[in-house]
């Protein structure tokens, strides 16, 4: 653990991290950060300061108290996958996702008894454009279920718009300010960069008090380094440099560590979800997390097969224990 932390803290001050967001930059000069052009080099000092008000535990509260799910500390808590272009009917027909399939989604996570959350792109329409669809999906997950909510702003633009939607779901902006009622996935553009949609949405989520999910997809050996250590450390220096603005702008706002990461077919430039470099990269994660006194998540139930069939079953259940 302390040989990992070393190397984050190495990269974090000799290499930095490039934020492609004005807003981001400013705020940083401002807290005495060095920010050479769009890169920001961040002490081992400032960042320890920084996770010191990361809360340890936070409740996401659901429309529906009994609903509402405590993360962190021995907390555990399961949603749904996100971000599927494609689905497969009934009919074993592969297809482009709807804004209907997303509905049916949220109406079998609200029946579930299995789940504790609801994501906000759970199939991504093809009907409409990025922006409505992040919209329309959002709706969907405020009306057809009474949890709380994994959001997926791709912009400030949509940051905001979720956080309108979430007031008029929960009576109001002062009701969403005494505790999160979503949490956002904000995800680094490996290797050691945010762009600024994604900065964007970070500052947006954080000055309005919603528990941000910084979470990294690190390919070893397209977007980070080949070995299993290197790419975990690129995966925390990414979620550390997020958390560490977050808590600038406001300190004590829920800040969560993780990602997806995994390896990767240098001869495609596929990904292996299902292979074993997952469940290493998850334990790696899960024990610096608990190192800096964080919650984490991570990917889980991930298969690399095409169909229902034993690999699915096999990687599925050890990516889930």
């Amino acid at each position: 653990l302390a040989t990992l932390h070393n190397a984050c803290m190495k990269i974090l001050s000799k290499v930095g991290v490039a934020f492609h967001e004005v807003e981001a930059l400013k705020i940083f000069k401002k807290h005495g950060f060095k920010v050479d052009g769009d890169k920001v080099f961040f002490t081992e000092d400032k960042v320890l300061k920084a996770l010191e008000t990361v809360p340890s535990e936070f409740t996401i509260q659901a429309r529906n108290p009994d609903k509402s799910v405590t993360i962190g500390g021995d907390h555990f808590a399961l949603g749904p996958g996100w971000g599927a272009s494609l689905v497969i009917d009934a009919n074993g027909e592969r297809r482009n996702a709807s804004i209907e399939d997303h509905d049916n989604f949220c109406k079998l996570v609200q029946t579930s008894p299995y789940l504790d959350l609801v994501a906000g792109s759970m199939a991504i329409p093809a009907e409409l454009s990025a922006r409505a669809a992040t919209a329309s999906m959002l709706a969907s997950c405020f009306t057809l279920t009474d949890m709380p909510v994994i959001a997926n702003p791709c912009s400030r633009e949509n940051g905001l718009e979720i956080v309108e939607m979430a007031a008029i779901a929960w009576g109001g902006e002062a009701a969403i300010k005494k505790a999160p009622v979503t949490i956002v996935s904000v995800n680094p553009l490996s290797p050691l960069s945010y762009t600024a949609e994604a900065a964007g949405g970070l500052i947006t989520f954080a000055r309005h008090g919603q528990a941000l999910l910084i979470s990294s997809m690190v390919l070893a050996g397209i977007s980070g380094p080949i070995t299993i250590a290197g790419t975990a450390v690129m995966e925390m220096t990414e979620s550390l440099a997020g958390i560490v603005l977050a808590q600038l702008i406001k300190p004590g706002v829920p800040c969560v560590c993780g990602g997806t990461s995994c390896a990767a077919d240098l001869r495609t430039g596929g990904v292996y979800l299902g292979g074993p470099e997952l469940l290493q990269l998850m334990a790696i994660s899960t024990q610096m997390a608990r190192h800096y006194g964080i919650p984490c998540r991570y990917g889980g139930n991930l298969t690399d097969s095409f169909s229902v069939n034993m690999q699915a079953g096999n990687e599925s259940a050890l990516a889930l224990s």
